[in-house]
């Protein structure tokens, strides 16, 4: 499903890049908040059902509009709404559109890798809110700290930087990432801006994204060459404790060396492709397939949200993905992006999202 934007991308230090109109694919945004839905504990009802119930009817190629003045009613809902979505369409552009692979939330003073940490600069500058992800950036070669906003803003965004850009970028700008020796290493951040079109307000569908570079020590051939594989295995080891399978989780927090002796108790196979871990996703909360009987838990989750008329996913995470990635071996070349079914899959970094319920093979555990 494909709605379109305005889109612009502020290439510093002063070349502009517009699209439009620019083409969004829903699908690839709800394959991102699965994701997030599964790092941070929560549940979006609108990605289920790919954000349909919630836009303005159209076709393929109609702007992309909220229904009267956005979702939520009251102006702390839809402050929240605002947010939350900010967070799915900004992952999913800087997934697919600026290399921005495994993201995963910041906290100050994680470790991104083996003697890599991320964490708040010092000063009075570095005060307030922190940004919401650190990746591994494939097109520059580095790791980027990037921010998410979403906005009903009624103020300037035809001036080059808007105020809402301003306010990513200082978030952005308060962390900082250290290796063993205390040096700071030079990223490639991101920040990107949505401004909701909805019927209330009439306003442009528009996203907006800069990549400010932070000052530090530029990374070096072989520091590219390890640290991508595991950047990637400590997503998949978050991925793993948000499907519940926290048991192939190893200390501190990296995937366990042979992930595979835990497997058989409960493999699942979604649209083919076999995985250790399956939840299923409603409006109402995130189910993990695993243990005794959960097929027919499965059967029983289905039937209650088709009675009342919630669409229903499954995600997966793939067996060999979570393999592969515990050896510190590279990314394969099927990880790039797969959509099918006619948009009811899409399968990408390891992880397969399914609103085409027919093509999961689940049997009893015990």
């Amino acid at each position: 499903m494909y709605r379109t934007i305005a889109r612009r991308t502020i290439w510093s230090p002063s070349m502009d890049q517009f699209q439009t109109p620019h083409a969004v694919d829903l699908t690839l945004v709800a394959h991102a908040a699965a994701v997030e839905t599964l790092q941070i504990d929560l549940v979006a009802r609108g990605w289920v059902g790919l954000f349909g119930a919630l836009l303005q009817p159209g076709s393929n190629g109609s702007p992309l509009v909220w229904r009267e003045n956005g979702p939520g009613g009251e102006a702390e809902i839809k402050r929240a709404y605002s947010a939350l979505f900010g967070r799915f369409f900004g992952r999913a552009i800087l997934r697919h559109e600026h290399g921005c692979r495994d993201l995963r939330q910041v906290h100050d003073g994680r470790e991104i890798a083996s003697g890599l940490r991320i964490r708040r600069r010092r000063g009075v500058s570095a005060r307030g809110d922190l940004p919401d992800w650190v990746s591994w950036n494939a097109t520059s070669g580095c790791y980027s700290v990037c921010e998410a906003k979403g906005s009903h803003d009624q103020g300037d965004w035809e001036v080059r930087v808007p105020p809402v850009v301003n306010a990513a970028m200082r978030q952005t700008n308060r962390m900082e990432i250290i290796d063993a020796s205390g040096v700071r290493v030079q990223t490639k951040n991101w920040v990107v801006a949505s401004r909701w079109g909805t019927q209330g307000n009439a306003r442009t569908p528009t996203v907006i994204t800069m990549d400010p570079l932070s000052d530090g020590r530029p990374l070096t051939d072989a520091e590219r060459e390890k640290l991508p594989r595991e950047t990637h295995a400590l997503f998949l080891a978050d991925l793993l404790k948000g499907l519940g399978r926290a048991d192939l989780v190893g200390e501190g927090g990296d995937l366990s060396p042979s992930p595979s002796a835990s497997f058989a108790q409960d493999s699942v196979v979604v649209a083919g492709r076999e995985g250790y871990a399956a939840v299923l996703v409603d409006g109402s909360g995130v189910f993990p397939l695993r243990g005794p009987q959960r097929r027919q838990r499965f059967d029983a989750l289905r039937e209650v949200s088709e009675e009342v008329g919630r669409k229903v996913a499954v995600v997966l995470l793939e067996r060999p993905a979570v393999e592969a990635a515990a050896r510190r071996e590279p990314r394969p070349q099927d990880f790039e992006t797969v959509v099918s079914d006619n948009g009811q899959t899409i399968t990408s970094d390891g992880v397969t999202v399914t609103w085409q319920l027919d093509t999961l093979e689940l049997e009893d555990a015990g």
